[in-house]
C-alpha cells in the first residue's frame, strides 16, 4: 500500500497548484475567499469533470481513459464557483423532496403494520425467515443476531437517546414500550427501509402500491437510493456528478 506524502499547503500554494494546472483563476483575492469558504479538496471536487483524459489499452487490449491532472483551456474558477451554487440548491430542493416521501413512508410502515398490533414490528411472523433468524459469522463460525434483533437494538438507542416528549411518555407510562405508530416518528429513513426489507411480501406489497411500486424489490432499491442521496444531500457533500453507490430499479410503465 502507498504511503501518502502530499504536504500542506497554504491557501496561496493551492491558487498556484490550480494556475499551474490550468485553471483561469481570475482575481486572486476572489478565489483565496473561495477557497476559505469551501476549501481546496471540495472545490476540486466541482472541477473534477474539467479535466483532461487520454485514452490507453488496459492489460486485456480494451481502451479505457485515464483523468489527467492537467484542466482542459478554458476552464475557470468561476465555472467552479456556478457548480457549487448549483448543487447547493439541488441539494435543498432534494430535501424537501425526500421529506415528504420520508414522512409518508414513516406513516404507511405505522399504519399498516399496526393493523396487525401494535407491537407488531417485535413479532417475527410479519417478516422473512432471512429476516428473524439468526446469522454466522462466516470468518469465525459463531452465531450472530438476526437483522431484527440488531434492527431492534439500533432503535432502542434511538429511543433513548430522544429527548421528544412523547418518547418520555412512552418511557414513563409504559417502560419504554411504544407502538409501531407512534414509534416510526423517531426513526430516520434508513430505519423504516432496513425495517420493510424484512417484511413478508404480503405486507411489503401492500406498502409498495402505495407508491406505485411493482414490487417489494423495486420498493426496497426506491428507498435504498432515496436514503443515500438523503445523506450525502444532509451532510452538506457533493451530490451533482455523483455516481449513486445504490442505484434505484427501474419500472417499465408501457
Amino acid at each position: 500500500m502507498a504511503e501518502y506524502t502530499k504536504k500542506w499547503l497554504s491557501v496561496d500554494g493551492q491558487v498556484a497548484k490550480l494556475e499551474s494546472r490550468g485553471v483561469e483563476v481570475g482575481d486572486h483575492e476572489s478565489f483565496r475567499g473561495l477557497l476559505r469558504a469551501v476549501g481546496y479538496y471540495r472545490l476540486t471536487g466541482y472541477l473534477y469533470p474539467f479535466r483532461e483524459s487520454e485514452p490507453f489499452r488496459d492489460d486485456a487490449g480494451r481502451i479505457r481513459f485515464r483523468v489527467l491532472n492537467r484542466y482542459r483551456s478554458g476552464t475557470s474558477v468561476g465555472q467552479a464557483s456556478a457548480l457549487i451554487d448549483f448543487d447547493r440548491r439541488l441539494r435543498m430542493l432534494v430535501l424537501e423532496g425526500i421529506e415528504r416521501i420520508e414522512i409518508s413512508f414513516r406513516m404507511q410502515i405505522g399504519y399498516v403494520l399496526g393493523r396487525q398490533s401494535a407491537f407488531a414490528h417485535m413479532d417475527p411472523v410479519n417478516f422473512v425467515n432471512s429476516f428473524t433468524e439468526s446469522q454466522t459469522d462466516k470468518a469465525t463460525g459463531d452465531t450472530l443476531p438476526s437483522r431484527h434483533a440488531q434492527w431492534i437494538e439500533r432503535v432502542k438507542e434511538r429511543q433513548a437517546d430522544s429527548d421528544e416528549a412523547f418518547v418520555a411518555h412512552f418511557r414513563n407510562k409504559y417502560d419504554d414500550e411504544m407502538p409501531i405508530w407512534a414509534l416510526t416518528e423517531i426513526l430516520e429513513l434508513g430505519h423504516l427501509g432496513r425495517l420493510y426489507s424484512g417484511l413478508n411480501s404480503s405486507l411489503a406489497t401492500e406498502i409498495a402500491a402505495a407508491y406505485g411500486a411493482p414490487s417489494k424489490k423495486v420498493m426496497v432499491s426506491w428507498i435504498s437510493s432515496l436514503n443515500y442521496v438523503r445523506n450525502v444531500s444532509a451532510h452538506h457533500a457533493r451530490l451533482f456528478n455523483r455516481k449513486l453507490v445504490s442505484a434505484p430499479l427501474s419500472v417499465n410503465l408501457g
